[in-house]
């Protein structure tokens, strides 16, 4: 009876330690969940803030697109324009030197109504209106 006596008061000593030990590692896995849990919503609002930053740039990269797009386009007007502005002008100063009237107000007028270069100028220098 005593044998049997110790051996319960044996077993009911490893049974408390057992006991608290598993109770030890319930509160050791409750504190990691517990962190784990801290971690994880942490990623959730990074991963969100990460997701707004990449939402706020693409419409910011898409606004750039369209405004390079716009100026490319204002850009080949303006040339056109200007193309169009030049080749009247070309005709004019033909039209004019083939007839010999060239008044110095209608050169100046026409030279201002389009820039031309001086590569042009010199194509069209004659004797009388020379180039520097």
């Amino acid at each position: 009876l005593r044998t049997t006596l110790k051996e319960l008061e044996q077993l009911n000593l490893e049974y408390q330690i057992k006991n608290q030990r598993l109770t030890q590692g319930k509160e050791q896995l409750s504190k990691e969940k517990a962190k784990l849990t801290d971690h994880f919503r942490e990623l959730q609002r990074t991963n969100a803030d990460n997701e707004a930053k990449v939402t706020r740039l693409t419409t910011e990269l898409n606004n750039l697109r369209r405004d390079y797009e716009q100026q490319g386009d204002r850009a080949i007007e303006e040339r056109v324009s200007l193309k169009m502005k030049l080749d009247a002008l070309e005709t004019k100063v033909q039209t004019l030197s083939e007839a010999r009237i060239f008044s110095e107000r209608e050169v100046d007028s026409y030279l201002q109504s389009a820039p031309v270069s001086y590569t042009h100028l010199r194509a069209h220098e004659t004797g009388r209106n020379l180039v520097c």
